[in-house]
């Protein structure tokens, strides 16, 4: 015993025993990776835990808000495109329905002067008339579409992201 090489055998036999007799158990959640402490109270390790979760939750939030973000930009300047389109055909059906206005006006104030009319320009401007209205149309509904698929993939991400917030909450 009196030797410090004696000492240093016991001391390393000492620490041996207690490394291979005492077990500590600590918490661990595998899922997260979050691994207690041997002097922690287990209010704080569960603090820890909220903690990594939240973050692991705004991470997957934050990835799948970047895909739809994208999805909905995109739908955003097509509808803006589309806008463009819809009142450059409605100046057209503005244009168009004054000049029909114009040759009927021409046609009933040649029958009271008793000048001859050409009914086929009449017809001609109707006939304009009617296409710019259906243009009009066909331009509003593709318009309608475009904003119903906005609203729809707005609320599928609300969805998605109230079931990532649901999933986590469950673990």
């Amino acid at each position: 015993w009196a030797s410090a090489r004696g000492l240093a055998v016991y001391k390393k036999d000492f620490l041996d025993w207690i490394y291979h007799s005492v077990a500590l158990s600590l918490p661990a959640n595998e899922a997260l990776k979050v691994y207690g402490r041997p002097v922690e109270s287990e209010p704080d390790f569960r603090e820890r835990v909220n903690l990594a979760m939240s973050a692991a939750a705004q991470s997957e939030i934050d990835r799948l808000s970047a895909g739809y973000e994208s999805r909905l930009e995109t739908l955003k300047h097509k509808i803006q495109r589309q806008q463009e389109v819809v009142k450059r055909r409605e100046n057209l059906l503005d244009d168009r329905q004054s000049e029909q206005r114009a040759a009927d006006f021409e046609f009933v104030a040649g029958l009271f002067t008793g000048r001859k009319r050409k009914t086929a320009s009449s017809r001609s401007k109707r006939r304009l008339a009617q296409q710019a209205r259906e243009e009009r149309d066909e331009s509003r509904q593709v318009l309608d579409t475009l904003q119903a698929e906005q609203k729809d993939l707005a609320a599928e991400q609300k969805e998605a992201r109230s079931q990532i917030q649901a999933a986590w909450q469950e673990r």
